[in-house]
């Protein structure tokens, strides 16, 4: 393009670029460029069809290209120029009869109050002053409010909201920063609040009454974005108390809203975590440090504590007096969020003391986002839907998932799309939810149900049990466990070998894994490094009781049973027979890290306790190895045979044993020794296997200290280690993982 007569910029669009305010900000480059045309949303996409000057053209792409910021994204950007189409003046919406240039997919995740909409809402002189709802284009609800593509008020539940004179005022206006803001609302048109009591409805200042129950130790229900919460005073131990009975989670950590800055820095919080706080996503970030008094009762397995800022001016106005908030979702345990109110279980003036409630419905929803350092734990509000962009395919498919941390995802030709966490499909009520996350998103984008479908390949999982229950039937593949990990980890970081450590996965081969290297070969994986497998005595009830993992690895180490009678005093006697004619019959065996952890735990600290949820003994003895000055002897590197190097972990837990017995080392010590042994055997097998470049997935590789250590033992022999951050690496990471697989294995077949 060059010159200055007058041609046609058509724009085509790819990436984020619905719901974040790209509309607005073309309409204003091509205004200020003199340009004339339409800009719209042609179905799922985002374009511009412009006439003007060949030179204006070409500079506002150049602009396009190098002006927009966050959440704006663009995976590709297509100008094509042609012949004048004689538009004579500019306007925001399709040109009549426009046809659907592009299939090209974008939907927006939910985006926590911005910077400007918080100043326009503490301020007392702006007509949305104190409005809980406030948004903008940088902000809002999205993904929650969304009902149809491409995404338009109209599309959204505001529609049960027509805005008023004021709203379409600042809506239609090209120099205000609400031009064409889809979820634009204020008091007088916007959503209403009312508060529901055991014995009546209070519809005025609804805030101020919950306030007053929230300090006098109340809990209550509050419809949030993406659904129902729990929520009460973080600072009342009896208020704790009462939150754990009804979601009956004895130990597991409960995550706290906290007030302001002020209050955030004034118990230990730094200025940096909560500008991470507020990201855009607002995630529940799980940090160090924070001091408050209940701290022991809210994260008692915690060396951290999950902390929250309010997302949007409705939490905060719940505060008052009160510094912290536990917020939870409000379900029963193993059932996904609840976003109606038939879907509640918990009663007003039985369950809880009150429900504030709002009148936006709720399409889609979601839970929170929760982040460690760079790790996404549960991806959900705020990061999902996330569309990722692929090369060129024609890929149609419904990837399952895991059977933990479900969330599913969808392939569309060449966009694979995770949806949000939706929870564990051992719940009828998940399973509902994890099929109507698919069909309504199949149907948001028009696309016809595909007849492919992805699960993981373990015998007894229920995602085989969905892919192949559909009706009609379908063409199911069945993908590894640790296959399906270990692409997703690829498609984020590529590298020479990933290791895949997690609880347990079935092998391609059968059997259960989860201490594998693995190795891309043509067509699928290869195991370059594996564990010293061990017996999985017990399936789930030896995983709820460690102790079991334990005896299991010493007995196979070669230590008697009666010196583990005589070394630990707590083991269950009456129990230990039947343990061992279990173990007599060889049962099926396990290369798995995470069940290794369990048995160091049990050794260590936990004992013959009994897991309350996922992961619990690991997390502690992480926790616990948080505490050691790190002054501790060096492991020796245990390995055995090559051709796949095998890693002996039993033979590691013999030395940690040996240890104990002596009574060497005070426990966070030994705890940490644990994490350093295992990295360090670790990083000796990928010496022998000579990678270069590794990454690492797998739940285990949540376990900070662990990654960090291992990290820094491949540095040393200039070896350098990843972990995907945009994707969970535990099973939540899965559903994109089958897809990826799936792509890999094509290309190169």
């Amino acid at each position: 393009m060059s010159g200055s007569a007058s041609q046609n910029l058509t724009l085509l669009l790819e990436g984020h670029v619905q719901g974040v305010g790209l509309r607005p900000f073309l309409y204003r480059k091509a205004l200020e460029a003199g340009l004339v045309g339409r800009i719209w949303n042609p179905g799922p996409g985002a374009s511009a069809d412009l006439d003007g000057p060949t030179d204006r053209l070409i500079a506002f792409v150049e602009t396009v290209r190098t002006e927009v910021r966050p959440p704006i994204h663009f995976s590709k950007l297509e100008a094509r120029v042609q012949a004048a189409h004689g538009w004579t003046d500019l306007h925001i919406g399709p040109p009549e009869n426009a046809p659907e240039i592009s299939r090209r997919l974008s939907i927006p995740p939910d985006r926590a109050t911005c910077t400007a909409c918080w100043a326009d809402f503490h301020n007392p002189d702006h007509r949305l002053h104190g409005y809980p709802f406030i948004s903008c284009t940088d902000c809002g609800p999205r993904w929650t409010i969304l009902e149809a593509l491409p995404f338009e008020r109209r599309h959204t539940t505001l529609v049960d909201f027509p805005m008023c004179s004021a709203c379409e005022g600042e809506y239609q206006d090209v120099q205000h920063r609400r031009f064409f803001a889809q979820t634009i609302g204020c008091l007088s048109c916007g959503p209403t609040t009312s508060l529901i009591l055991p014995d009546r409805r209070v519809e005025a200042e609804p805030f101020t009454a919950v306030q007053t129950l929230l300090n006098q130790g109340a809990i209550g229900l509050v419809k949030g974005t993406g659904g129902y919460l729990l929520v009460g005073d973080a600072e009342k131990t009896d208020v704790i108390a009462r939150i754990r009975a009804l979601k009956r989670r004895p130990n597991q950590a409960l995550a706290v809203m906290i007030r302001d800055q002020q209050t955030f820095l004034a118990i230990g919080g730094q200025p940096a975590a909560w500008e991470r706080l507020n990201e855009p996503a607002a995630p529940i970030v799980s940090l160090p440090g924070i001091d408050l008094a209940t701290k022991t009762k809210l994260a008692p397995d915690l060396a951290e504590l999950g902390v929250m800022a309010p997302s949007t001016p409705f939490f905060a106005c719940l505060f008052g007096s009160v510094r912290a908030l536990v917020v939870c979702s409000a379900n029963d345990r193993g059932a996904p969020i609840p976003f109606r109110p038939e879907d509640l279980t918990f009663r007003v003036g039985v369950d809880v003391d009150f429900c504030l409630d709002h009148h936006r419905r709720i399409v889609n929803p979601v839970d929170d986002s929760v982040v460690r350092g760079d790790l996404i734990l549960r991806k959900s509000r705020g990061f999902s839907p996330d569309l990722w962009r692929t090369n060129g395919s024609t890929l149609v498919a419904v990837a399952h998932g895991a059977d933990l941390k479900n969330n599913p995802a969808v392939a569309l030709g060449d966009h694979d799309i995770e949806l949000p966490y939706v929870g564990s499909l051992s719940d009828l009520r998940v399973v509902a939810r994890q099929q109507d996350q698919v069909q309504s998103l199949l149907g948001r984008v028009g696309a016809e149900t595909p007849l492919l479908h992805l699960c993981d390949n373990a015998p007894e999982s229920a995602t085989r049990q969905l892919a192949t229950g559909q009706t009609p039937p379908v063409t199911v593949v069945e993908i590894p466990h640790h296959h399906a990990h270990a692409a997703a980890a690829l498609r984020e970081h590529p590298a020479e070998l990933v290791l895949t450590f997690d609880g347990t996965g079935w092998l391609r081969d059968g059997g259960w894994g989860g201490g594998e290297g693995l190795r891309w070969a043509e067509t699928s994986f290869e195991t370059a490094l594996t564990f010293r497998a061990f017996p999985l005595v017990g399936g789930d009830h030896g995983i709820r009781h460690p102790w079991r993992t334990l005896v299991t690895c010493l007995r196979e180490a070669g230590i008697a049973l009666a010196d583990l009678r005589a070394a630990f005093d707590w083991l269950p006697v009456d129990e230990l027979e039947i343990h061992e004619a279990l173990l007599q019959r060889r049962p099926m065996v396990t290369t798995s890290v995470g069940r290794w952890f369990d048995a160091a735990a049990a050794l260590i600290e936990f004992k013959d306790r009994v897991q309350e949820y996922e992961a619990q003994a690991p997390i502690r003895l992480e926790a616990l190895a948080s505490q050691s000055a790190g002054n501790t002897p060096v492991a020796p590197v245990f390995l055995l045979s090559e051709n796949p190097i095998v890693i002996d972990g039993i033979g590691l837990l013999r030395y940690l044993f040996e240890r104990t017995i002596e009574r060497e080392l005070e426990p966070p010590d030994l705890a940490f020794l644990a994490h350093d042994g295992l990295a360090r055997s670790v990083a000796a097998a990928i010496g022998v296997v000579g990678a270069q470049t590794i990454v690492a997935t797998g739940g285990v590789f949540q376990n900070e200290l662990l990654f960090q250590l291992l990290k820094r033992h491949l540095q040393t022999d200039g070896r350098a280690l990843f972990r995907p951050g945009r994707s969970p690496v535990n099973d939540q990471g899965i559903a994109l993982g089958q897809l990826s697989f799936v792509r890999n294995a094509r290309c190169t077949s």
